[in-house]
């Protein structure tokens, strides 16, 4: 009853076979009650991080839960104990599929945002580019534009004032 209030999943295994699981493990396995006489090496498949119970192996390691439908369920597994004497051991199998696809979805959006900025930099370049260009334009054009006005100017003061009659 203890093992089934604790939010992750915990097998007990002696001599390399299952011999009791709690519900949660058994959901995440996705193999119900038929996991009593399982070998442990069955249910789970190598991430390359080793598998649970592996000799040697360090306390935790990153695997796959493999269900009985052949899914597979990222896991990292702990030993939560093991007796060599015996041949007993026991495993807190914690559940990371909505972690790894988060951390998926992350990069993913990290990756899109790194390409938007990017974009939004060659557009601000662009735009640099043509505000320089439109002030140079304007530039020769006022140029272009004053020199003949002055130039009339010029001459329209040169010429004698008519008076305009009544």
């Amino acid at each position: 009853r203890l093992a089934d209030a604790v939010p992750e999943g915990v097998v007990w295994v002696e001599d390399g076979c299952v011999t009791g699981a709690n519900e949660r493990f058994a959901e995440l396995a996705g193999r119900g009650d038929a996991l009593a006489g399982s070998k442990l090496v069955d249910l789970f498949a190598d991430l390359g991080g080793g598998l649970p119970g592996g000799s040697g192996a360090p306390g935790a390691v990153e695997c796959a839960v493999v269900r009985g439908g052949g899914e597979r369920r990222t896991v990292v597994c702990h030993t939560a104990w093991r007796d060599a004497e015996d041949g007993t051991s026991a495993y807190v199998v914690q559940d990371l599929t909505h972690v790894r696809r988060l951390e998926r979805e992350l990069l993913r959006t990290g990756r899109e945002l790194s390409r938007t900025h990017r974009d939004l930099e060659n557009v601000r370049e662009q735009l640099r580019q043509e505000r320089a260009e439109r002030e140079e334009l304007l530039g020769v054009v006022s140029h272009e534009l004053r020199t003949p006005v002055t130039v009339s100017g010029g001459y329209n003061r040169r010429l004698p004032a008519h008076e305009v009659g009544p």
